[in-house]
Formats: structure tokens, sequence, C-alpha cells
């Protein structure tokens, strides 16, 4: 059985929305790019500032404190200055339910 967190309610995540959410007490991100929802780690791998105070470019997360571009389907760096990636998680909508499925699920339902 895959074990999924929830993390809200799917009207709680707009089109064109970054919303900082906790998976497991560890911050992430819930973007919604036109009407698709993606899942990030909050913290730029470059500096450690919070991703949630960025902005959207297309399905791309960017940071404003350095301008590190973050691929939000893969976490994979676009441009830097960052060199590391930030993590990716896998969401599921169930009825009006947003999951996010923890990082540690070896099974899939």
């Amino acid at each position: 059985m895959t074990a999924k967190v929830f993390v809200g309610k799917l009207a709680d995540f707009p089109s064109g929305s970054i919303s900082p959410r906790e998976l497991d007490g560890h911050g992430i991100v819930i973007a919604n790019v036109g009407g698709q929802l993606y899942a990030v780690d909050d913290e730029c791998p470059h500096a450690r500032q919070p991703l949630s105070q960025g902005f959207l470019k297309g399905c791309e997360l960017v940071c404003i404190f350095h301008w590190a571009i973050f691929d939000l389907e893969k976490g994979s760096v676009v441009p830097g200055p960052a060199t590391t990636p930030v993590a990716s998680f896998q969401v599921q909508v169930d009825g009006d339910d947003v999951l996010v499925v923890r990082p540690d699920a070896s099974a899939s339902d």
C-alpha cells in the first residue's frame, strides 16, 4: 500500500498558485500549473531560501533570491546558480483531497 499524506483540498490550490505545505514535518511547495499539481521541496538547495516565495514561469519554479529555476515535474535545475535539484513528489487527487506520496513509499496501489 502506498503511503499518502493529505495536504489540502483541491480548492486550496488555484491555478497559478504556489502553496507551502508540510510533508511529515518537512516543508514542500504545491504548485498548480494549468490544473496540474506538482510538489517539490520548499528549500532552494543553492541558498536554503524558501521556494514558496518564488513565482511560476510555465512549468518552472523561480527562486526570487538568486534566480535559480527548477523544473516542477522532475525537480531538475534549469539554469543555476543552483547545481543540485530539488526533490519532487508525486501528487494525487482523490475527489477533493490532494495527497502527496511519501518519498519512502515503495509499493503502489
